[in-house]
């Protein structure tokens, strides 16, 4: 999973670095705070300017704005709408969000990868922040010919023999079979890995299917 800063601002901590393993829920970085805490004070004033005005009409149509409950929703609504209430209470909620998504959690236990952002540096909401490999599931990736197709079935057993020679031949079984040929005839295949060991994203494999 790439992940991504929603929000520009300086990046204030960066709390892992790259190949560092990390478990679901870890803080990866965060970002500095004073603009966006300053932004929810002022929803917050906003709010409450909004709810005496929201009083005020209320209490002008004959209706008591502290039983909230006896007045009609329809009539309920319009007073929202028309004091800014509904307004100001959604940019508070805006104001709450980009305070929590000034945080990055790892979504999954995994590997740290590609990550180059510092403190002090501004985020981007459109380049990733880093990237999280989950290497307990890794799945190999392989072509196989519209004519061989026969060959392939869900759950069929694979061997794996990573060019890099030290990891040694691995096994596994055949997990998706994407229904599209091509425009070269053929038809893309994974097999899922049994274990993990020296495995990294990327790297290149021959792929043995058996009888």
């Amino acid at each position: 999973a790439d992940i991504y800063f929603r929000s520009q601002e300086l990046i204030a901590h960066v709390y892992v670095n790259t190949g560092q393993r990390v478990r679901k829920g870890e803080i990866l970085a965060d970002l500095d705070t004073f603009s966006f805490n300053n932004q929810l004070l002022e929803t917050k004033i906003a709010l409450a300017q909004a709810d005496l005005e929201l009083k005020d009409i209320l209490i002008g149509q004959g209706y008591n704005p502290d039983s909230l409950q006896s007045v009609p929703k329809d009539i309920l609504k319009l007073a929202r709408i028309k004091s800014g209430y509904e307004q100001a209470e959604l940019q508070k909620e805006k104001a709450m969000r980009e305070i929590k998504n000034a945080t990055l959690n790892a979504p999954y236990d995994g590997i740290v990868a590609n990550l180059t952002a510092r403190p002090h540096q501004m985020s981007s909401s459109s380049e990733p922040f880093c990237r999280i490999i989950r290497n307990t599931d890794m799945e190999v990736e392989f072509h196989v010919l519209e004519t061989e197709l026969d060959m392939v079935k869900l759950g069929k057993k694979v061997t794996i023999e990573p060019q890099a020679s030290t990891i040694g031949i691995l096994e596994g079984e055949i997990c998706i079979i994407n229904p599209i040929v091509n425009d070269k005839g053929m038809i893309q295949v994974r097999a899922r890995v049994k274990g993990n060991v020296g495995l990294m994203e990327g790297m290149n494999t021959t792929v043995l299917i058996e009888p």
